[in-house]
């Protein structure tokens, strides 16, 4: 079974007369050679593979001993019974310890799918691919109450999560996903997504309007049906999903939509709840308007001079309190405020927790830092060095990942890097539909070849040999005082680095606010 361990730390204190380097070197290369097994037997006798136990701090102290024993590669004699000491009393206080839980692997999956949903990226013990997880994460949803609480509160508290939740799986999930929080099958609610993007379509068209497309409305309706399936079950409503999905997306523009029959027949699943929540919308608006001009009445009313007996006039003092003709708010009193956003959406993302860091898969990708400018300018992604709209930015995203992988298509963990060097913000979800062009794609090869030519250590080089020997390395991202920080794994061959024509140890391009520190060698 595998065993992920974040940090691990030795610890000695020795004499100053001794060579420290040197008994560096050997502990180091003890402990790889020996302690590493011994961790993986002790780990290894600590159950079978139904539960994943998760230590927050492990510490075993070997006691004193002599520079001799660590010549002799024997100072860790007494660590297997130390460890097996240490274990069994973490396992003994089990949940009732703050650093020891304890989870049925599919919990895991869970909590780490939850993570990722939230921030964009995996947590450090995170394994596998994404898709791996959809079957843990809905095993999970249909035996513990409380993570269906948990997922439902995100659903509606969240609109990044929400939204990441849907570009990110198939509808398939999204069906299942459904259909566990509202406790009941759902079969129909695959069709009335496909009729939702029929009418939302027909409205656009009779508008004239471009609207956005397929792919964009199917997402805007999963996200909604997500959404109601989660107010339907926190409220404990006893209406169901399918009647209020398509006047949710609607409303307010249903009291003036009129579906022709040509539209009609194609809607056999929502085309009645689409009817009745037109005629109860446009008899609300009646209702209002009739409310509305009352009010206006009484105002007016109430605003006429008034004469007493002596025929003086008692009009009412400091005009400027009045209501404007066809206003409906009484004197002083507020309009209504927009409660129905959740507080998420009103406010910026909070600041990235980076205390452990983000450890990501592309880190190499910060070696074509000076070519980046030139090849968004030459693909007419920039205006005065800045990206001209948000969507020419995502298209960076994509274009970086293809620079490193040779891959169109990215799971959204993949895309920190470029989320960062292209000054995105790194919890903010991407649209999943992007496809480069071939000349974008072109272009992409392009730079990889001059960075050959231009770094001439590498002489001919291949496009592959780059990307695997320098771009895909493993790295750590980190925040100190506001600025990225990343720590890129080493290889031996790290020595051609040396020959790099260019900086490397700071980079700020033009659309980015602060510096980013980079250390690779």
């Amino acid at each position: 079974m595998p065993h992920i361990v974040k940090k691990q730390l030795i610890s000695l204190t020795i004499d100053a007369s001794l060579d420290g380097f040197h008994i560096q070197e050997m502990v180091s290369r003890h402990y790889w050679s020996a302690v590493v097994p011994m961790l993986e037997k002790a780990f290894d006798s600590l159950g079978g593979g139904d539960e994943v136990v998760t230590i927050d701090r492990l510490e075993v102290d070997l006691g004193i001993f002599l520079e001799k024993n660590i010549r002799q590669e024997n100072w860790t004699a007494t660590l297997p019974a130390k460890l097996e000491e240490v274990l069994t009393r973490l396992l003994r206080s089990g949940r009732h310890d703050t650093k020891v839980t304890i989870n049925a692997p599919q919990t895991n999956v869970f909590d780490q799918w939850v993570y990722y949903m939230e921030r964009g990226y995996r947590p450090w013990n995170a394994t596998g691919k994404m898709a791996d997880d959809d079957i843990a994460v809905l095993e999970t949803l249909a035996i513990d109450f409380g993570r269906v609480h948990q997922l439902r509160r995100l659903l509606l508290a969240e609109p990044r999560v929400l939204a990441r939740i849907v570009a990110l799986h198939p509808a398939s999930f999204l069906l299942q996903l459904v259909e566990v929080i509202l406790a009941g099958k759902q079969e129909a609610l695959p069709a009335a997504v496909d009729e939702g993007i029929i009418i939302l379509q027909y409205i656009a068209s009779r508008r004239k309007e471009a609207g956005p497309g397929e792919p964009e409305l199917r997402r805007t309706l999963w996200m909604e049906a997500l959404r109601q399936a989660a107010l339907i079950a926190e409220e404990r409503r006893t209406s169901g999903l399918l009647p209020q999905l398509l006047p949710a997306i609607l409303k307010g523009q249903l009291a003036d939509l009129s579906i022709p029959r040509r539209i009609r027949v194609k809607l056999p699943v929502t085309g009645e709840w689409v009817q009745k929540a037109a005629k109860a919308e446009k008899q609300a608006r009646e209702e209002q308007q009739k409310l509305a001009q009352r009010e206006v009445d009484k105002l007016e009313k109430e605003s006429r001079p008034k004469k007493d007996r002596s025929g003086t006039d008692n009009g009412p003092i400091g005009s400027n309190k009045q209501p404007k003709p066809g206003s409906i708010h009484p004197p002083n009193q507020p309009k209504d405020r927009e409660s129905d956003l959740p507080p998420s959406a009103l406010k910026p993302p909070d600041p990235v927790l980076t205390e452990e860091g983000i450890f990501v898969v592309n880190a190499g990708i910060v070696l074509l830092h000076p070519f980046l400018t030139t090849l968004f300018d030459r693909l007419g992604w920039l205006e005065n060095k800045q990206f001209k709209t948000p969507q020419y930015r995502e298209r960076a995203l994509y274009g970086l990942h293809y620079l490193v992988t040779g891959l169109q298509q990215a799971e959204e963990a993949e895309l920190v890097m470029p989320k960062v060097l292209c000054a995105y913000p790194i919890e903010q979800p991407v649209n999943p539909d992007i496809q480069l062009t071939n000349e974008e794609i072109a272009e992409a090869d392009d730079l990889l070849t001059a960075a050959i030519q231009r770094w001439e250590i590498l002489k001919n080089s291949s496009h592959t040999a780059l990307r695997e020997g320098f771009l895909q390395r493993p790295g750590k991202l980190s925040q100190k005082n506001g600025s990225w920080y990343l720590q890129v794994e080493r290889m031996s061959y790290d020595m051609l680095l040396d020959y790099l024509p260019w900086n490397l140890s700071m980079i700020l391009l033009p659309w980015m606010k602060d510096i980013f520190r980079v250390e690779w060698r």
